[in-house]
Order: structure tokens, then sequence, then C-alpha cells
């Protein structure tokens, strides 16, 4: 709560280091907070700590709504809460942002002004690299494109099934 935003910062990084588990509600409310609205560096470090010192909760239901925001930073910042975490919920939204957002159909009249479509890509360069490292911490795999994502999570499930197939068969 220091006025600072480089004490509030610096407070949300040390968390992390510390690995300070019952700060991560302080730290989910300091990205949301109002007085760290402009402060973007703040805000990257409190989900960036959150993602460090809780990976066991999922946060996908509570940030997922950044992505369509108009605003990069948090979606790097977010990007990297779901990968620090291995968030597998997050997984096929980050999958749709590998790629550079476009309109599905270029030519219809209903579509957004180029200026849409220029920041949305000034968007995702400012968090392509957070959001392609988030999704290879998740898989363990460098996955380039949504489609590539899909497949994934189709084999994992899979793997999961008989994985879990086999833990019932050795009860019995």
């Amino acid at each position: 709560k220091d006025r600072s935003p480089l004490v509030r910062e610096a407070a949300a990084k040390n968390l992390a280091r510390l690995g300070y588990r019952k700060g991560a509600a302080s730290l989910a409310t300091a990205f949301g907070s109002s007085q760290n609205r402009k402060h973007d560096a703040v805000r990257i470090a409190a989900l960036d700590a959150l993602g460090r010192i809780d990976q066991k909760k999922s946060y996908f239901k509570k940030f997922r709504k950044v992505f369509e925001k108009d605003c990069g930073m948090d979606i790097r910042a977010a990007a990297l809460l779901f990968g620090h975490a291995k968030d597998r919920k997050a997984l096929k939204l980050l999958g749709r942002w590998l790629e550079s957002p476009r309109p599905s159909n270029p030519n219809s009249p209903s579509n957004p002004p180029a200026s849409h479509w220029a920041k949305k890509h000034e968007m995702w360069l400012d968090a392509r690299q957070a959001i392609e490292w988030s999704v290879w911490s998740i898989t363990g795999e460098l996955l380039e494109s949504p489609s590539e994502v899909a497949e994934w999570i189709i084999a994992d499930e899979e793997r999961r099934k008989k994985e879990r197939r086999k833990k019932s068969k050795a009860r019995r």
C-alpha cells in the first residue's frame, strides 16, 4: 500500500523470491488495484509473483478476461502467471494468441477499422514471448500454432485417460 510504485513492485518481487504463499491474495488484489492501474511494472510483478508462489491454484477464471481487454502488458503478465502455475485450463486461450490477431473475414463490412487490428497486433507483439514461454512451460514442448496446441490437448487428454484406467485396474 506504499505510495511509491517502485516500492510496490519490489514488494511483489520479494514475495515471489521468498515464496510467501500467504501473500497470494494481496498480489491478486494489487493487480486489480486502482492505485496500480497506470503502473504496468507493478501489475506485471504482482502476477508474476502470484504464479511463482501459488502454483497449485488455477487463476484462469479470474484473469482470462485480461486477454479480452486492450492492454498488451496485462496480457503478458497473465500469460506469465498461467505459465508459472502450469495452468492447463489456460492452454487453449494461450494457443489462440500464438498467432497474430486478424479478422476472420477480412472483406466483411462489420469488421473493425484497420487501426483496431494494428492495436491488437501491437498488443500481440508485446505479449508474444510470454505467451510462447507459457505454452512451453505448460506442455514441455515448443508449439507454434493454435492447431498444434489443439492437437497436444487432445493427445494429453488421451494420455491422462489411459493413466486413470491403469490406476483403476491396479486398485482392483
